[in-house]
């Protein structure tokens, strides 16, 4: 789809400024890594049969979360979107936890909390989805993880 849409710009029979062109270039490669844009695209690629639990986790995880519920829509029984304080969206419809970044504070305490009783508590038929955007978060902290109550990987 890249490779189209980069033979349209490129296009020779139409002459563009090489300002118009670098623009165009940018705005393909932003919408190529749009965390929506992105999710959606995955989920209609494989879909997901049956009821879903979604995290999101990460500086584009209210992205990723909209990307989930256009696609998901209603097979989403539950939702957890932990991100960066600002990086919130009113449209979620989950509950949304802004913890620290890069330092790690209290709502990162939380945030860990939050998300060892979330995956916990997801019904063994219920599939679950990841979303995760960053390499590395300090979003996410816990004074104590027992392995031993989260679920096996089916």
């Amino acid at each position: 789809m890249l490779f189209r849409s980069l033979e349209f710009i490129c296009d020779m029979t139409k002459v563009q400024q090489p300002k118009h062109i670098l623009s165009d270039l940018f705005y393909f490669a932003l919408k190529a890594i749009n965390g929506r844009t992105v999710v959606e695209q995955q989920l209609k690629r494989m879909p997901i049969e049956g009821d879903v639990a979604v995290v999101a986790i990460g500086k584009a995880a209210a992205a990723m979360m909209l990307g989930a519920k256009n696609q998901l829509n209603e097979q989403i029984q539950s939702a957890l979107v932990i991100t960066k304080a600002g990086h919130t969206d009113s449209n979620l419809g989950w509950p949304c936890i802004e913890a620290g970044h890069p330092v790690p504070d209290e709502k990162s305490l939380e945030a860990g909390a939050k998300l060892l009783e979330f995956i916990t508590n997801i019904p063994e038929e219920t599939k679950f989805l990841a979303l995760i955007s960053d390499r590395k978060s300090t979003r996410l902290n816990s004074s104590h993880t027992d392995i031993s109550r989260m679920p096996s990987s089916a």
